[in-house]
């Protein structure tokens, strides 16, 4: 072959090369359009619920106010609030539409990381089908409409593991800007949520188990760490707060929180209902929805595990910082809160992106055929649980706007709100749009002090151990005349009173 043809040959191949990369760029572009388009819609369509209202009404305060109030909310962290304030500032207050969008940017921005990190380390086609199972899945879909910190905590996290592996691997990558940015990283993720720390060791441990490849670059992660951690020195008195403050009595299932988890993962929050009146019986609604929970552990657990299988054996390294994510987080604090309550599944959510990518590659291993009845299960099941999550009433949060307005509905002049527990005020007082007068009551010897030639209406969510007995003293006190009792999220009751006659 003349030189001419090999230069041409040459020029073809890189024509063909970059018009495949420009095709998956593509097809990605278009995946984050749906992806947005799916979070986008009916943003404000459910009340916000408790944690989110916080989130709203601690991000509108001023800065010092706001650190203040940061620290005084147990187990919190001021990033995201912080963002919430900024964010605020330029789209608008007091509106759920608003704060919910930042979460929908920050949920599309860890879609395009996951998909980068994928094409970086693995390829186009699986980072492609990564970033198509997250735009469609209905645990991201979920956190990406959340008002909470939860997709903030993603970006920060993917941004840190993508530095750290590319230092690992790639000795132009070790400069100072880089561990600059992760010692940054590693700040900032601590500073969104505090179980940051579990995802950060995950990555520590890939590191030791990664020798000696890790060895050139160790010294200087480790000294970028540590930077880290001095940034986040000012807020360890409140972290030590939050660990003497005896975990969350609330906490339910721990022991099952690494299995409901992973199911939370494939098919978000809409696919078993778990209410109110559920939510302390997991294992029997697991049993009342057996064939559902069946199929989707048979789909979801054999591909996760043909995704890792396939790690094993053709990226060895990938395989140990993605299991470590997975898998390191969920055992540690699983066995710390046996005595010390702190797990939920909401925590682990910096993992539901490696999680896809797991998915992702496990498809890919698949013969054709195969690939194509596993990936129309995992549409079917996604489809499933979207379609509940989009339009059945079951599914959702505190249904606050309900609430509030069957309240005014009935109240006459004269007529007091009691709001238990007290804190929940910010929440009635957000949806509520009349003038009724409130107060918080927290034990049953505040009874005592109503005026019993008046009206009142108890209203209740995230009930305290003294509702039993706030109860009793206003039945004892009054008659009861009317009530009101939604199921969702941690339900809402209210109880109207009326004087003895």
């Amino acid at each position: 072959m003349t030189d001419a043809a090999v230069s041409r040959a040459a020029a073809a191949g890189a024509s063909s090369r970059a018009g495949v990369r420009a095709g998956g760029l593509g097809i990605a572009a278009a995946l984050l359009v749906v992806a947005v388009l799916l979070r986008a819609v009916a943003l404000d369509r459910q009340s916000l619920w408790l944690d989110e209202l916080l989130a709203l009404w601690i991000g509108q305060q001023e800065l010092g106010v706001l650190l203040e109030r940061t620290r005084g909310v147990t187990g919190q962290s001021p990033l995201y609030y912080l963002f919430i304030r900024a964010w605020s500032d330029v789209f608008g207050r007091d509106s759920d539409l608003v704060v919910r969008a930042l979460s929908v940017v920050l949920g599309a921005l860890s879609l395009a990381q996951i998909y980068a990190f994928a094409r970086r380390f693995l390829d186009t086609e699986r980072a492609t089908l990564t970033l198509a199972l997250l735009a469609l899945s209905p645990a991201h879909l979920y956190f990406s409409q959340e008002a909470r910190m939860y997709p903030l905590l993603m970006v920060l996290f993917l941004a840190f593991t993508h530095l750290v592996l590319s230092a690992v691997r790639d000795p132009g990558a070790r400069g100072l800007p880089r561990m600059a940015a992760i010692a940054l990283l590693s700040a900032a993720t601590m500073y969104t949520h505090y179980y940051a720390a579990l995802f950060i060791l995950a990555v520590d441990f890939f590191l030791l188990v990664s020798w000696p490849a890790s060895r050139p670059v160790l010294p200087r992660l480790v000294l970028a760490q540590a930077a880290g951690a001095v940034l986040y020195v000012p807020w360890i008195p409140a972290l030590l707060h939050a660990a003497g403050s005896g975990g969350n009595p609330f906490i339910r299932f721990v022991g099952l929180k690494g299995v409901y988890t992973a199911f939370v993962f494939s098919l978000g929050y809409s696919a078993v209902v778990l209410d109110a009146d559920h939510k302390d019986e997991i294992l029997q609604v697991f049993r009342a929805h057996a064939p559902l929970v069946a199929v989707a552990g048979i789909v979801f657990g054999f591909l996760t595990l043909r995704g890792l299988l396939w790690l094993w054996r053709r990226e060895r390294q990938l395989f140990a910082l993605v299991a470590s994510i997975l898998f390191l987080p969920v055992a540690i604090s699983t066995v710390v809160s046996v005595k010390f309550p702190i797990i939920s599944e909401r925590y682990f959510t910096p993992a539901l992106p490696f999680f896809g990518l797991v998915l992702a590659c496990g498809l890919m291993d698949l013969k054709r055929s195969w690939r194509a009845l596993a990936a129309a299960a995992v549409l079917a099941l996604f489809a499933f649980s979207l379609g509940r999550y989009y339009f059945d009433d079951r599914f959702g949060h505190h249904d606050w706007k309900r609430a509030t307005a069957w309240l005014e509905e009935r109240r006459t002049p004269g007529e007091t709100v009691l709001l238990h527990p007290a804190f929940i005020a910010y929440g009635f007082d957000h949806y509520r749009r009349g003038d009724a007068p409130t107060r918080g009551i927290d034990d049953a010897a505040a009874v005592a002090e109503l005026r019993s030639d008046e009206g009142y209406f108890l209203f209740v969510t995230h009930p305290r151990p003294a509702l039993d007995g706030i109860v009793s003293a206003l039945d004892a006190r009054f008659q009861r005349v009317d009530e009101l009792w939604l199921p969702r999220g941690e339900g809402i009751r209210v109880l109207r009173y009326a004087p003895r006659r």
